[in-house]
């Protein structure tokens, strides 16, 4: 399948020093929403490769190995959306649909069906989010906010702001501890290397990335953080980086 490089299938694993790749996805996409383990991940929604570049219902299931379609697409096709909790308890929330429109949908997945559930306070798209199926933060969007709100497995709440507005950054965490890290800014500094901790109730600025960046990915959590690729400024990256916070005595060490 001909792609541009932001719609690619390719799937890499991260064993603590280097990347390897696995099985790709049944569909390149880019800007979807993702959670899980290693052995059991989920990838949702997104948006197809040209000439189309279709906003995307379906989704797909990792078992460590290989990728299956799930029983169930999306109820909304859309992408620049969020994920958060486990292959089988999921919610995913936000995003853009054609036109394009941003949307509060929250859809919750039981392992078989989707659902929606009660939707996000304010619509957004390219935002930062992640956490528990019950415990879940939605932070910025674009165009560029402060806004956060946190799930708590019901409802969606909206939270203290971040100290500085972006869109299309990555966050770690949950509604109780988390990190917010790059993104992109209102002009003129288009790209941000800002990382900012939330304690639960407020937001601090922590030690930043070493490269400003959008538009790229993480695992972990508070503690033991890795993100890689993106669109620093200009072009794409695959450079790694790895944040490590024992006793919140923040180091960021950058990996190839």
């Amino acid at each position: 399948m001909p792609t541009e490089p932001r719609m690619v299938g390719n799937t890499e694993l991260y064993n603590g020093s280097s990347w390897t790749e696995l099985a790709n996805l049944g569909t390149a996409r880019g800007q979807s929403g993702g959670t899980g383990t290693t052995t059991a991940a989920l990838c949702c929604g997104g948006e197809g490769p040209p000439p189309g570049f279709a906003r995307l219902s379906s989704v797909e299931l990792w078992n460590g190995a290989s990728w299956t379609g799930a029983p169930a697409n999306l109820g909304t096709a859309r992408y620049a959306l969020a994920a958060a909790g486990i292959q089988t308890a999921t919610i995913c929330y936000g995003g853009s649909t054609p036109g394009p429109t941003s949307v509060a949908i929250n859809e919750s997945w039981n392992g078989s069906t989707w659902t929606e559930v009660a939707d996000l306070n304010t619509p957004r798209s390219s935002f930062g989010g992640g956490g528990e199926f019950t415990n879940a933060m939605a932070v910025g969007g674009g165009p560029a906010t402060t806004t956060v709100e946190t799930w708590n497995g019901t409802s969606w709440t909206e939270a203290a702001v971040m100290n500085l507005a972006r869109s299309n950054p990555e966050f770690t965490g949950n509604s109780t501890l988390g990190l917010v890290m790059g993104g992109s800014c209102p002009l003129p500094s288009p790209l941000t290397a800002n990382t900012e901790y939330w304690n639960g109730s407020t937001w601090s600025e922590q030690n930043d990335l070493a490269t400003a960046r959008n538009n790229f990915a993480r695992g972990g959590t508070t503690t033991a953080t890795i993100i890689g690729g993106g669109y620093p400024n200009p072009g794409l990256s695959g450079s790694s980086e790895i944040w490590a916070s024992p006793t919140l005595a923040i180091r960021t060490v950058t990996v190839s």
